[in-house]
């Protein structure tokens, strides 16, 4: 019941930010309604968005163009490649998912990488760029949701 809410809210928050347009050229963020939303789309129209509610909720949305649901972590297999460094992201919320959540993003916003790759049950699904990422990483919006 909490994802669907969260993901009913994310989408307004997408919708009313503008985010919710293919941006290929940098990360955006936007809030709504206590939910903060990071998001990057790929050349080839998948969308990356990363979320976080003030209870200090914490997930990770992959919109695939034609797939009628969103790919998440309860229900697929998802990695993110940063260069030859691979983060997995399960279990979040628990010590072990949290700290390759944590991790990824610190690494991230530290390396000289332009894009991240993304695997989803263990295909290769996109690349997105990297640009802006730093810059959002070190905001105020960013706290507690992409680093601690």
């Amino acid at each position: 019941m909490t994802k669907i809410i969260l993901i009913g809210v994310l989408t307004s928050a997408l919708t009313s930010t503008g985010a919710h347009a293919a941006i290929t050229s940098h990360w955006t963020s936007g809030e709504s309604k206590g939910v903060q939303a990071f998001n990057v789309n790929a050349k080839n129209g998948v969308e990356l968005s990363v979320n976080c509610d003030s209870s200090g909720n914490r997930d990770l949305f992959i919109t695939i163009p034609g797939k009628h649901e969103w790919v998440t972590p309860d229900k697929n297999k998802i990695q993110l490649h940063l260069g030859e460094d691979s983060y997995p992201i399960e279990a979040l919320g628990t010590n072990y998912g949290d700290s390759w959540w944590f991790n990824l993003w610190k690494d991230a916003a530290e390396s000289d990488e332009k894009v991240m790759t993304i695997f989803v049950d263990s295909k290769e699904t996109a690349s997105v760029t990297l640009k802006g990422f730093k810059q959002l990483y070190s905001s105020q919006d960013a706290m507690d949701c992409l680093r601690r």
